[in-house]
């Protein structure tokens, strides 16, 4: 019953969030040349540089809630949530 209770919360939460486009949600998808491959999620500080904030790694039928010393593999996908303004630096940086 629980569980059933918190995940409309979660869907209005990112809907509202969501909603004025000053905030998103995106997924990227992590190529074998990207920066990040193989480092821990605390070592990239990208909440820190640019304001957004990894909130899970997708990988193979997995969804992994992260932790610092979580690892960023190749092939994975990255979930990540920010300002608009953000996650637009986000696409010009060179971690991906």
């Amino acid at each position: 019953m629980a569980k059933s209770l918190i995940k409309p919360a979660i869907v209005d939460f990112l809907e509202f969030a969501t909603k004025t486009g000053e905030t998103s949600l995106e997924s990227l998808e992590v190529e074998h040349s990207a920066k990040i491959v193989n480092k821990k999620v605390k070592e990239l500080r990208i909440k820190e540089k640019i304001g957004a904030t990894i909130i899970a790694i997708i990988r193979g039928e997995k969804v992994i809630s992260i932790g610092p010393d979580d690892e960023i593999r190749e092939g994975d996908t990255v979930a990540v949530i920010g300002k608009k303004e953000s996650l637009d630096k986000l696409d010009e940086s060179d971690f991906f």
